[in-house]
């Protein structure tokens, strides 16, 4: 219920990119229905490509921006042990 209760799209992604659990906000912003995003969606397909946690500063978090159709988002990416990361989604 937290989860769900962020409005920024927030998403657990393995390294490669499938997307392990999405909150409410996410599978809205991405055009999926919520029981469908875990393991089908690359978030590539839903935001596209996305650094990797670190690949753009020396912090544990990455901060870039993506543009999706007509909608910007300040994206913050953080390392998350053992699955890959966890990206939220603030629009700008």
């Amino acid at each position: 219920a937290c989860f769900d209760a962020i409005s920024d799209p927030l998403a657990i992604v393995k390294e490669d990119g499938e997307v392990v659990r999405g909150n409410s906000a996410f599978a809205k912003s991405a055009g999926v229905l919520i029981n469908r995003l875990p393991g089908l969606v690359p978030i590539r397909d839903a935001f596209g490509e996305l650094p990797a946690p670190g690949a753009v500063s020396d912090a544990d978090e990455t901060v870039s921006e993506v543009q999706r159709g007509d909608r910007a988002w300040l994206v913050r990416t953080f390392p998350f042990p053992e699955v890959g990361a966890v990206t939220v989604f603030h629009p700008m």
